[in-house]
Protein backbone atom coordinates (compact mmCIF):
# COMPACT_ATOMS: atom_id res chain seq x y z
CA UNK A 1 0.00 0.00 0.00
CA UNK A 2 3.13 2.23 0.01
CA UNK A 3 2.48 5.27 -2.43
CA UNK A 4 -1.08 4.78 -2.98
CA UNK A 5 -3.29 6.90 -1.11
CA UNK A 6 -6.24 6.28 1.52
CA UNK A 7 -8.88 6.19 -0.93
CA UNK A 8 -6.58 3.85 -3.31
CA UNK A 9 -6.06 1.62 -0.79
CA UNK A 10 -9.24 -1.14 -0.11
CA UNK A 11 -9.08 -0.88 3.44
CA UNK A 12 -13.21 0.49 3.25
CA UNK A 13 -14.21 -1.43 -0.02
CA UNK A 14 -12.95 -4.49 0.76
CA UNK A 15 -12.97 -4.72 4.64
CA UNK A 16 -15.33 -1.87 5.53
CA UNK A 17 -12.55 -0.28 7.38
CA UNK A 18 -12.18 2.98 8.71
CA UNK A 19 -9.14 5.26 8.87
CA UNK A 20 -9.34 6.82 11.96
CA UNK A 21 -5.69 8.07 12.36
CA UNK A 22 -2.24 7.24 10.48
CA UNK A 23 1.10 7.40 12.80
CA UNK A 24 3.79 8.70 10.71
CA UNK A 25 7.62 7.27 11.51
CA UNK A 26 8.88 9.73 13.66
CA UNK A 27 5.12 9.69 15.98
CA UNK A 28 3.47 12.46 14.20
CA UNK A 29 0.11 11.58 14.25
CA UNK A 30 -2.51 12.45 11.64
CA UNK A 31 -5.70 12.30 12.90
CA UNK A 32 -9.44 11.63 10.55
CA UNK A 33 -6.71 11.63 7.71
CA UNK A 34 -8.50 12.55 4.23
CA UNK A 35 -9.17 10.35 1.08
CA UNK A 36 -6.01 11.93 -0.59
CA UNK A 37 -3.56 10.99 2.08
CA UNK A 38 -0.25 9.27 0.40
CA UNK A 39 0.83 6.03 2.73
CA UNK A 40 4.21 5.94 3.44
CA UNK A 41 6.67 3.35 4.29
CA UNK A 42 6.29 2.28 8.33
CA UNK A 43 3.06 4.04 8.38
CA UNK A 44 1.05 3.04 11.55
CA UNK A 45 -2.40 2.93 10.56
CA UNK A 46 -5.20 3.37 13.44
CA UNK A 47 -8.02 1.06 11.64
CA UNK A 48 -12.12 0.81 13.27
CA UNK A 49 -14.37 -2.24 11.87
CA UNK A 50 -16.03 -4.89 12.79
CA UNK A 51 -14.67 -8.19 14.18
CA UNK A 52 -15.20 -10.38 11.00
CA UNK A 53 -13.67 -7.61 8.58
CA UNK A 54 -10.66 -6.61 10.65
CA UNK A 55 -10.21 -10.64 10.73
CA UNK A 56 -10.06 -10.62 7.19
CA UNK A 57 -7.98 -7.85 6.78
CA UNK A 58 -5.30 -9.09 9.37
CA UNK A 59 -5.13 -12.54 7.41
CA UNK A 60 -5.06 -10.70 3.93
CA UNK A 61 -1.43 -8.46 5.45
CA UNK A 62 -0.81 -11.20 7.85
CA UNK A 63 -0.77 -8.94 10.69
CA UNK A 64 0.02 -11.24 14.25
CA UNK A 65 -3.14 -12.41 16.04
CA UNK A 66 -4.68 -10.80 18.93
CA UNK A 67 -7.26 -11.29 21.57
CA UNK A 68 -10.13 -8.69 21.96
CA UNK A 69 -13.30 -9.22 23.57
CA UNK A 70 -15.48 -6.26 22.07
CA UNK A 71 -17.08 -6.04 18.77
CA UNK A 72 -15.13 -3.32 16.71
CA UNK A 73 -11.45 -3.61 16.65
CA UNK A 74 -8.69 -1.15 16.42
CA UNK A 75 -5.35 -2.27 14.70
CA UNK A 76 -2.19 -0.53 14.22
CA UNK A 77 0.30 -2.11 11.68
CA UNK A 78 3.29 -0.32 10.03
CA UNK A 79 2.88 -0.12 6.64
CA UNK A 80 5.42 -1.77 4.50
CA UNK A 81 7.58 -0.90 0.89
CA UNK A 82 6.09 -3.98 -1.55
CA UNK A 83 9.24 -5.09 -3.01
Amino acid sequence: MTGMTLSEAPLRSIYEANVIAVIREGGKIIYNPSGNLQLETNDHLIVFGQRKQIAKLRHDITLPEQSHSQEELFVSHPIQEQK
